[in-house]
């Protein structure tokens, strides 16, 4: 169950990760999890978990949903759904 449209101040909320856009890229090329996993070099469950974690963080219900989300945050320059791992990695 979806939660509902996102609105330009709940993209700015939602953060996700790099691996999580490259994933959304993949599906939005059309590309099943196993193909997602060999671009990404990943195994394909860390690359389910990506679309999952991606899905949850966008609140919405499947990959096509995701994919839309991640395309009208980018095309209205909305910057706020990609996270700045930059601060983060320099801490940890």
């Amino acid at each position: 169950m979806a939660r509902g449209p996102l609105t330009a101040a709940s993209y700015r909320a939602h953060r996700l990760t790099p691996s999580q856009i490259v994933a959304l890229g993949h599906a939005a090329d059309g590309l099943g999890d196993k193909a997602i996993a060999r671009r990404m070099g990943i195994a394909r469950g860390t690359a389910i978990n990506h679309l999952r974690d991606a899905r949850a963080t966008l609140g919405v219900d499947d990959r096509t949903a995701a994919v839309v989300a991640l395309h009208l945050a980018a095309r209205r320059g909305d910057g706020g759904v990609f996270r700045d791992r930059t601060k983060e990695d320099d801490n940890g």
